[in-house]
């Protein structure tokens, strides 16, 4: 697994000369990265928490347009962390319910981890048996909740609307929420896939802007996902909403410290 972080410490040589912010630091330092309209992404100074740079990913006014870099680093992995930092205050201030505070049709995915190797049409089973019952195994999406319970006058939260892949579920999706603080956010997550086919001791855990190992703020271990392992990950403007698109055309998220491993905790004590 590659660490991924936006600083002049690890962007060294022709992927940053000279010590200088811009979009070619994403562009070498990342499997792939899509900019469906120019200038809809670029690399900044200063970075999130001391930093020296950061990626900055703003919407249009077509949610059809996309600012996404994407990790092909892991190999169908059984076992998974990450953990990065984000900052959406420019979009959040302007939210539709006013306060600070968007609607839940504000949305846009933030981040995803996916099964691809052995999806329909890739041809037969990845490493160690996984047949990606699903290319979803996590996902986090940017968005208002328009309420808060037990405050029926409060404008809303902002939140990641999240799942994790679970057969145990209907819909192969077991959600759960992160509320975002103003400022800088911290996520970190631990996937494991379950010890075999039909067993639910698959776990997933998270951690939001808190660095505690013992106890993580969403913690399942009781996921039915031996289908599934990780093979790719996507950060920034993946799919949003033509709401999105409507309400935030211009406006930035601000990305920085991609970390992810096989095993080791990343930011936690």
């Amino acid at each position: 697994m590659k660490k991924l972080v936006l600083t002049s410490m690890l962007f060294s040589g022709a992927a940053f000369a000279g010590g200088t912010c811009d979009i070619t630091n994403a562009q070498n330092a990342w499997d792939n990265v899509r900019e469906d309209v120019a200038t809809q992404m670029d690399v900044t100074a200063p970075g999130l928490e001391g930093t020296a740079c950061k990626l900055v990913v703003n919407s249009t006014a077509d949610n059809a347009d996309r600012a996404r870099v994407q990790d092909q680093t892991p190999a169908c992995e059984a076992s998974f962390r990450a953990r990065f930092v984000f900052n959406a205050d420019a979009v959040t201030a302007a939210g539709s319910l006013g306060n600070g505070a968007m609607e839940r049709r504000d949305r846009n995915k933030l981040f995803n981890a996916q099964c691809i190797t052995a999806a329909p049409g890739n041809g037969g089973e990845g490493a160690g048996g996984a047949d990606c019952a699903g290319i979803g195994v996590i996902q986090l999406r940017l968005q208002g909740d328009d309420f808060i319970v037990n405050e029926p006058d409060a404008p809303g939260e902002n939140i990641l609307f999240s799942f994790v892949a679970d057969e145990n579920q209907f819909d192969l999706r077991k959600r759960f929420k992160m509320v975002l603080q103003p400022g800088v956010n911290v996520v970190e997550m631990e996937w494991k896939r379950a010890s075999g086919p039909g067993v639910s001791d698959g776990v997933f855990r998270g951690w939001y802007n808190n660095t505690a190992l013992a106890t993580p703020d969403t913690e399942f271990t009781d996921l039915n996902n031996y289908n599934y392992c990780i093979d790719q990950t996507n950060l920034g403007l993946i799919k949003a909403t033509q709401r999105w698109a409507n309400a935030y055309e211009g406006l930035n998220i601000e990305i920085d410290e991609y970390e992810s491993r096989r095993q080791t905790p990343i930011g936690l004590n």
